[in-house]
């Protein structure tokens, strides 16, 4: 388990709030990562020791019930999410499996944070930041769609809107983004943010 950072031209240093809140270089990847467009740091180095936490996304909950990932792989850092993942958990049309991704995401969430940003028929009362951020919001939610496009990946725009707010979220408050959604992963470090892409 990896963290990807997109590189400029040679390895850059790491600074910004909380580790990784905002990186100090621009981010150039628009397709599958290759070697030589991104450095590759183990999980427990010295640059992630000031992280404020990680922002699990809806996907990583299924690989930690289906043993694909780790709890412990996270080295005791806190864990969050929004009301986001634990809705989109909740519309598991399977019932067993959906109250064990329920369980799963009690039992390792340390805290359940607000959005960053508000979506009608989305965001709930008291659980996103009012009024919406849109400046932040809409041109990450664009490039989530362009990728999603180019890649003729067929998602519903209301899973994007869903991906946009968990990542700026994440961002925003300096959270490393756990997901295996590449598309979400470059779009989410092109604008500022740390990765971690399980196996």
């Amino acid at each position: 388990h990896v963290v990807v950072l997109p590189l400029e031209h040679d390895v850059e240093s790491v600074q910004g709030h909380a580790g990784f809140g905002q990186l100090q270089h621009r981010a150039q990847v628009a397709g599958p990562l290759r070697a030589a467009t991104v450095k590759v740091l183990n999980l427990a180095s010295d640059d992630l020791s000031e992280c404020a936490g990680y922002m699990l996304d809806t996907n990583v909950f299924n690989g930690l019930i289906d043993g694909l990932v780790q709890v412990e792989q996270f080295d005791g850092k806190r864990l969050f999410a929004t009301h986001v993942q634990f809705d989109e958990l909740s519309d598991t049309p399977d019932a067993v499996r959906r109250e064990k991704l329920q369980s799963k995401f009690s039992a390792v969430v340390d805290q359940r944070v607000p959005t960053e940003s508000a979506v009608w028929g989305i965001s709930r009362w008291g659980q996103a930041n009012w009024p919406p951020r849109k400046d932040d919001y809409e041109p990450l939610l664009a490039r989530i769609r362009e990728l999603d496009r180019l890649a003729k990946k067929k998602k519903k725009k209301e899973n994007q809107s869903r991906d946009a707010l968990i990542a700026v979220t994440a961002i925003k408050a300096g959270y490393v983004l756990v997901t295996s959604d590449q598309n979400l992963a470059t779009a989410t470090k092109e604008f500022g943010g740390a990765v971690i892409m399980p196996a």
